[in-house]
């Protein structure tokens, strides 16, 4: 029923379910789940939604350590470009129905990164303005059942993006600290990339 694979790379969850992307022909995305016997799981695949300028960049996901999928798209957004357009990032856990689990999904303005999971489960998306004025980025984390944690979104005033999905990256350590990354410049460091 689809017309082709798209990118990310097939990945294996601890219980060995297959997950793997492919896009229809009129270019809607789709996440897939097949067990050991190459048998779709009943309720899937989960069909991406959100309006996409480029759906092979505007449509992801990963997988938690538990086997946890998290779908992520763009939704909104201007013309294509060079840097993807998106009014907000969505992000959604799915259960083994291939339906969001309660209290998902969860959002961040702009455009966001791939979200990154960490060993406890919790989700940290970053997100920020695209434009000519750029804002802020920020940062959210989620824990399992979609509430934000305490202290949570961390706004970094100092650090703009006009193109995050290009200039920013998102790390975790096991001991559970978020790193983010620029590739360009701040207030006080013009021209280089720093790490938060």
């Amino acid at each position: 029923e689809t017309s082709g694979y798209a990118p990310p790379e097939p990945r294996i969850a601890p219980d060995g379910m297959l997950y793997f992307m492919t896009m229809t022909a009129d270019q809607v995305p789709h996440l897939n789940a097949l067990d050991a016997g190459f048998v779709e799981r009943d309720g899937w695949p989960f069909i991406g939604a959100g309006a996409q300028d480029d759906p092979y960049r505007g449509f992801g996901y990963v997988l938690g350590p538990d086997g946890t999928p998290y779908a992520w798209w763009y939704e909104g957004g201007g013309e294509p470009g060079i840097c993807a357009q998106a009014d907000r990032t969505v992000i959604t856990a799915l259960g083994s129905n291939g339906r969001a689990l309660s209290g998902w999904p969860r959002a961040v303005d702009g455009v966001g990164l791939p979200p990154v999971v960490a060993a406890d489960g919790t989700v940290y998306l970053a997100g920020g303005e695209v434009g000519e004025a750029t804002g802020p980025v920020s940062v959210i984390a989620i824990d399992r059942s979609g509430t934000t944690k305490d202290g949570w979104p961390m706004i970094v005033p100092e650090v703009s993006s006009g193109c995050p999905e290009r200039e920013l990256g998102l790390a975790v350590s096991p001991d559970g600290r978020a790193f983010l990354m620029l590739n360009g410049r701040t207030a006080s460091n013009e021209g280089q990339g720093v790490i938060i």
